[in-house]
């Protein structure tokens, strides 16, 4: 097992079903939530790709209760934790482990994709572009992939408005690996992708 995957077990063993689980900051996570939700319009079958505990997807699920949703996380014990948070909501939410560099799914399968930070959890930008071209491989054409990821350049930003507040920089955790922002939207762009917002 190696250290990312250990942080992430540790994670769900410490948090459980909260949010805190997969991210620190209980209000932006909602506000996140909320936008995503307004991107799902038209979505009947969606996939959350390293839904952690499940947190946000129930949420996707309640918000919009005639699509279906399948989350999938390559930790054991966050899917545990998805499993029984699913079922204390009385969310119709499936659950599976997986991984992002090879989803056990056919092409073509998936209208809407969704991946909140876990493409920042692989090893390096050769990984990440893998995996953004396996949650293509999986999406319908025409479907829509929601990339809510972490770039060094928004980091960036963020703490030189911190800065201006007196507040401390955030630091980028050891396991994480950002992405260049102006690179992922050439990636994109280079392998078929139309950017609906960035």
């Amino acid at each position: 097992m190696n250290e990312v995957h250990k942080f992430w077990e540790k994670q769900a063993e410490t948090y459980g079903a909260s949010d805190e689980a997969t991210a620190p900051d209980h209000h932006y996570r909602l506000l996140e939530i909320q936008q995503i939700i307004s991107h799902l319009a038209g979505s009947s079958n969606v996939l959350d790709v390293g839904c952690g505990n499940g947190f946000s997807t129930i949420k996707f699920r309640q918000a919009k209760p005639d699509a279906v949703f399948t989350g999938i996380d390559y930790s054991p014990s966050m899917i545990a934790a998805a499993k029984k948070a699913a079922t204390a909501a009385d969310a119709d939410v499936t659950f599976h482990e997986g991984n992002v560099l090879r989803i056990p799914w056919p092409s073509n399968q998936f209208d809407c994709i969704i991946t909140e930070r876990c493409l920042i959890n692989l090893n390096n930008w050769d990984e990440q572009k893998a995996a953004i071209l396996e949650l293509k491989r999986t999406v319908t054409p025409g479907g829509r992939l929601i990339l809510v990821e972490n770039t060094i350049e928004g980091l960036a930003g963020l703490n030189h408005i911190r800065k201006q507040f007196g507040l401390s920089e955030i630091k980028q955790r050891l396991h994480n690996r950002y992405i260049w922002h102006v690179d992922l939207n050439h990636f994109v762009l280079d392998n078929g992708f139309t950017l609906l917002c960035e």
